[in-house]
């Protein structure tokens, strides 16, 4: 692994190299490397006042894992790969994922690969050193990708399903508890406007959760339901 952390170093050098003296096209992507030297593991967001929205477009790549030990179930961030295939077959989902999002340069796509397989990817020795065939394969491997039109990837267990993000520029300077109330405000406000969406006032309060529930909507209680009424419809 630590031959595959200098090989990523080499790569960031040139990068770094590219944003000062390349050509414009160079410059660009040196920059958009350099603001994501650790790879992208998000579809890319627009926010407005710290916010995005997600609106049902949003893909993200998630390294948890769930291994059995015994009797219990343990989390890790880190992927542990047994075989040189296992490696090719996480390095190709990754770099799959990163087609559905929009990277098409094969050279960036490379970087990303490399710093994933250096942040999250685990292996004993001699299963995938960092010899010239490896990074090679790798190279291979990202520009079949750049060949596929993203509509071709079929990324499903890849959807991002949370409702909203906060900008990350704005939240790694913010306390937690800031953070917590900051989401709570949001939660509510964005379940006040499902609710005036729907809200049928020909209904009673349990007909209303009924309808919502028939419709998709179960995070909506009886009891927020009544104290949305008392604040918001006139008598």
């Amino acid at each position: 692994m630590d031959d595959w952390k200098q090989f990523r170093i080499g790569l960031y050098q040139r990068f770094i190299w590219n944003a000062e003296h390349g050509d414009f096209d160079e410059r660009k992507m040196a920059y958009r490397v350099l603001d994501n030297s650790w790879g992208i593991y998000e579809s890319k967001k627009t926010y407005e006042d710290g916010v995005a929205y997600n609106d049902g477009t949003w893909m993200i790549f998630s390294t948890s894992r769930t291994y059995r030990s015994k009797d219990q179930l343990l989390y890790k961030d880190k992927v542990f790969c047994k075989d040189k295939n296992q490696m090719i077959t996480d390095l190709y989902s990754y770099i799959l994922f990163l087609r559905k999002i929009g990277v098409d340069e094969a050279y960036e796509m490379y970087y990303y690969a490399i710093s994933f397989l250096t942040k999250y990817l685990r292996f004993v020795d001699k299963v995938f050193d960092c010899t010239r065939e490896n990074q090679l394969k790798i190279g291979e491997l990202c520009q079949a990708a750049c060949k596929k039109e993203p509509d071709e990837i079929d990324c499903a267990s890849r959807k991002d399903t949370r409702k909203f993000a906060f900008d990350p520029d704005m939240t790694r300077k913010m306390r937690q508890t800031d953070i917590v109330r900051w989401q709570n405000k949001i939660e509510k406000r964005m379940k006040d406007e499902l609710i005036k969406k729907w809200y049928e006032p020909r209904l009673s309060l349990r007909d209303n959760i009924k309808m919502f529930k028939d419709n998709g909507i179960n995070d909506v209680s009886l009891a927020r339901l009544h104290q949305w009424v008392k604040e918001y419809i006139k008598e």
